[in-house]
């Protein structure tokens, strides 16, 4: 059935289905600010000190609690996917990569599949390659699409998952262990940026 044999009340419900489902998936936010092709780009993973620095950039986010904001990529306002991009901005990577394009502003769902090097892991447990500064993405919907993402800080005695992210339940950026983690389906990944390439690209 075509939007236009809806009735008004049947087109308002999908309206308000729409809505729900991008309030329950703010960091699935497309958007893009085409840079130009990809071609001749390439992802390296991040060193230990720009990693060391991301943390420390996500971290003084959380100290301040800058709020939480879908779409948002500055400190005026976070969403989880943008909060990444900022930092990354903080230390000059300012492009990322989206079906061929560089872009500026990307998805989580993108983020993971096309500007992180995934790891492997066993049900339940952390993967062996996973370091302070990498990412954790969830499929909390279980659909296959990406719906959040946070930067990981450690696992503790207890076995608990601590992680930078922008928070929406809270409403702000926050350092904080995940609830029911592994019921969240999720994924694990370097963080990479892109780079001209060369010899360095997939290391």
């Amino acid at each position: 059935m075509s939007l236009s044999h809806l009735s008004r009340r049947q087109f308002h419900r999908v309206a308000l289905l729409g809505l729900a489902s991008l309030a329950l998936t703010g960091c699935d936010l497309e958007t893009g600010d085409d840079l130009g092709a990809a071609d001749g780009y390439c992802l390296t993973r991040l060193t230990q000190h720009e990693r060391d620095q991301m943390l420390l950039d996500v971290a003084r986010m959380a100290a301040i609690e800058a709020p939480y904001l879908w779409g948002g990529d500055t400190p005026e306002g976070f969403d989880c996917s943008g909060l990444i991009q900022w930092a990354y901005r903080e230390q000059g990577f300012g492009r990322f990569i989206r079906y061929g394009r560089l872009v500026r502003q990307i998805s989580a769902h993108d983020l993971y599949h096309q500007n992180s090097f995934s790891l492997a892991h066993h049900a339940a447990t952390l993967p062996k390659g996973l370091q302070r500064g990498d990412f954790i993405f969830f499929d909390e919907n279980g659909d296959g699409r990406i719906s959040h993402n946070a930067v990981f800080d450690q696992q503790d005695k207890e076995g608990r998952i601590w992680v930078y992210d922008a928070f929406s339940p809270a409403g702000k950026v926050m350092h904080r262990s995940v609830d029911h983690f592994w019921d969240k389906n999720p994924f694990f990944a370097q963080a990479a940026r892109t780079t001209p390439a060369s010899w360095l690209c997939g290391r």
